[in-house]
């Protein structure tokens, strides 16, 4: 029920993108491109999961990543096909979190770990709305006259969450002592997401590229926020159109199923990829 009230809400958002003001000038309709860019998130996460009834803080960060190679790993895609005013993306994201916590008292004590693993997808359409060219006409062939523009966007973020819980119970009895339990739970759910995405060409090279979104909305999540500011150089790679990109990325969820699974959590950190343009 979650899922279909998410496709009906990114309906909306497609219909509203459908009614977005033209660009102040139009363009020849240059065809299809193609973007495809992975990228390696180093990631900090700050907040509270929750599985099985059981509820851990959690607060890891860049250092334990250089501590324990799998404490926060993320890795991500940015695809991206785009015809004219129109855009169609997909950002494929795995994450991995593990974190320990202890709970000592003077006759027990309770070890714990727990591991994490997300999947998130965002799918969207985007829609330029406002653009305003910087500098004079270009007249190279296949060079962009520089520009700032307003994306407007809608879609859906997709969430595979599995986390697995293990605790072991220090008690002084010979029985009791030494007693492990696991638990382990996989959720999945999607939000509806609005939000734009602006891009200024700072040169014919080099462009600050930012989205945001907000959604959730009560409907899957209470709510999901995404902000992304990228850095990016174009460069030429054995006669392809190449471009490395360096940024920021924060997500923020606040998700809680009644049962007592739960995260609100913020997962953010730098991004640093490469990608090939055709």
């Amino acid at each position: 029920m979650r899922f279909r009230c998410s496709c009906s809400i990114a309906l909306f958002t497609l219909a509203a993108l459908l009614a977005a003001p033209a660009r102040s000038e139009p363009v020849p309709d240059p065809g299809w491109s193609f973007t495809v860019a992975p990228y390696l998130w180093l990631f900090n996460l700050k907040g509270d999961v929750g599985a099985a009834g059981r509820e851990s803080s959690v607060d890891t960060s860049l250092i334990d990543l250089f501590q324990n190679n799998d404490s926060v790993i993320g890795i991500q895609a940015n695809l991206q096909a785009r015809n004219g005013p129109w855009t169609l993306l997909a950002d494929p994201t795995w994450l991995r979190v593990t974190d320990d916590f202890d709970a000592g008292g003077d006759l027990a004590s309770v070890d714990g770990d727990i591991t994490g693993d997300v999947f998130l997808i965002d799918l969207m359409v985007m829609r330029e709305a406002w653009r305003l060219p910087l500098g004079e006409p270009v007249v190279e062939k296949g060079m962009q006259q520089p520009a700032v523009a307003l994306d407007l966007l809608g879609g859906v973020r997709v969430w595979v969450v599995s986390t697995d819980l293990d605790l072991k119970v220090s008690i002084p009895d010979p029985v009791l002592d030494g007693l492990e339990r696991s638990f382990g739970e996989t959720h999945s759910w999607a939000d509806p997401v609005l939000g734009a995405r602006a891009t200024v060409d700072l040169t014919r090279r080099l462009h600050l590229i930012a989205r945001g979104d907000i959604g959730g909305f009560h409907i899957a999540s209470d709510l999901t926020s995404e902000m992304w500011a990228n850095l990016v150089y174009d460069f030429g790679f054995f006669g392809h159109d190449a471009f490395a990109g360096l940024g920021y990325r924060a997500i923020y969820l606040d998700y809680d199923d009644d049962g007592g699974f739960l995260i609100q959590s913020w997962m953010h950190g730098p991004t640093l990829g490469v990608g090939l343009r055709f």
